[in-house]
């Protein structure tokens, strides 16, 4: 019975506990929790507010003057502040990254009113695929009326809304030759064009902005096989000496066999702002290819000639020439190219035509294979800076016991153009 009165009464306390805090708990939720959770949303809700309005910090920094112009372009905090013969005009939507490189300032008429505009190019950071340099251009012309908020109306082209408009306006493409794969053609024309191929050639038949390069090689020697091409960020400049704002792309070649893509070429054109609208100036888009990779067009031609160059002499050789290593100039001979490995003895004669070289072999001499492979073999003309091969395909073939060896050039090519070339053959 004892024990039963204390069973009861530790009942009755751990109760009493319990319901002591319930009462707590919603006491505590209502009036302490509650406040303090909504003060703190409230005060999370103002940080982004306060952060979003510009502030000045109170100090200015000078980013760029144009003496001769008596203009100065300042940074206070996020506001840029351009000072023109004294009288002061403050943006504060200009790019974050102006600050990053010194920007360039200039004046003159862009928009052809016969008033000069302050034109300005900031640095506005770097392609994350290309690592190119990109640009901004702010154009800023008197404003129409005086009561305007501002003296100046700013006109703005970056290098993301400067290719959109590019692409809305021009195509391009770019296809491997059929008839000479060691070719890349690319092809520029208006939007909405129809380009049309010759399937034998892969030539385009129809169009006059027609450009080629040489397509990149595997570690062998051999010719890629291409896939695709695109261009790279719009870069955008000012010439000074014609007062024009500018455009490049690098256009970029894509490749089966190897990673790396090849930059082959540049194109350009002109901007001009018109009714407070950018637009591509006419007849000014071009692309240049670059001079590492040029080559002669493949449709070029020449008029028909021969010329044949003989064995001098003085030379010695094995039976099977594997390798040669002769220059063909104004003479009527060959020789041998000094410091080079050369087999040339056994050599009987060169011909040359304005499609073709024959290497014809004196009796008893042979060619090994791999003299005859195209990966092996160069025909060096001059060419530009450089030296170019001019070689496209080759074969071997045996006539009453004479081997030759005939290499087809890429393009029909004049006397002048081979009035002096070097001979590769062999490993």
């Amino acid at each position: 019975m004892k024990d039963r009165g204390l069973n009861k009464i530790l009942i009755i306390i751990l109760t009493l506990i319990f319901v002591a805090l319930c009462v707590f708990a919603v006491y505590y939720h209502k009036n302490i929790y509650i406040p303090k959770l909504e003060k703190a949303q409230n005060y999370s809700t103002q940080i982004p507010v306060s952060e979003s309005v510009p502030q000045k910090a109170g100090k200015r920094e000078l980013l760029a003057e144009n003496e001769s112009l008596d203009i100065q372009l300042y940074k206070d905090g996020d506001y840029v502040i351009i000072v023109q013969n004294g009288k002061e005009a403050e943006f504060s939507d200009w790019n974050k990254n102006i600050s990053l490189k010194t920007p360039e300032i200039y004046s003159f008429d862009f928009n052809g009113d016969n008033t000069d505009e302050i034109v300005i190019r900031v640095y506005e950071g770097e392609d994350e695929k290309t690592g190119e340099d990109i640009y901004g251009i702010y154009a800023l012309s008197p404003a129409d009326s005086p009561e305007s908020d501002s003296p100046y109306t700013v006109n703005y082209i970056n290098s993301d809304s400067w290719s959109a408009i590019f692409k809305s306006t021009v195509m391009w493409s770019a296809n491997q030759l059929i008839s000479t794969p060691k070719r890349i053609q690319f092809i520029m024309d208006y939007s909405g064009s129809n380009i049309t191929y010759n399937q034998d050639t892969g030539i385009v038949s129809d169009s006059d902005h027609v450009w080629y390069l040489l397509a990149s090689k595997t570690e062998n020697g051999n010719y890629c096989t291409f896939k695709s091409c695109y261009i790279g960020p719009a870069v955008l400049s000012v010439n000074s000496e014609t007062n024009a704002v500018e455009a490049s792309f690098s256009v970029y070649f894509s490749y089966e066999e190897i990673r790396a893509d090849q930059m082959g070429g540049n194109i350009t054109c002109g901007i001009t702002l018109t009714n407070n609208k950018y637009s591509i100036t006419e007849k000014t888009v071009k692309f240049s290819t670059n001079p590492e990779y040029s080559t002669p067009e493949p449709t070029q031609t020449a008029a028909d000639w021969t010329k044949t160059f003989t064995n001098p002499g003085g030379m010695t050789s094995s039976r099977t020439i594997s390798n040669l290593a002769l220059r063909c100039g104004s003479g009527n001979s060959f020789r041998r190219i000094s410091n080079e490995t050369n087999q040339g003895a056994g050599v009987n004669e060169i011909t040359v035509t304005k499609s073709a070289l024959t290497i014809r072999l004196k009796s008893g001499f042979k060619f090994a294979p791999e003299a005859g492979e195209i990966q092996n073999i160069n025909i060096y003309i001059d060419y530009g800076t450089g030296k170019y091969n001019i070689a496209n395909s080759a074969k071997i073939t045996q006539e009453n016991g004479i081997e030759t060896l005939t290499v087809y050039f890429d393009a029909e090519y004049s006397t002048s153009d081979l009035k002096s070339f070097d001979i590769y053959a062999g490993v």
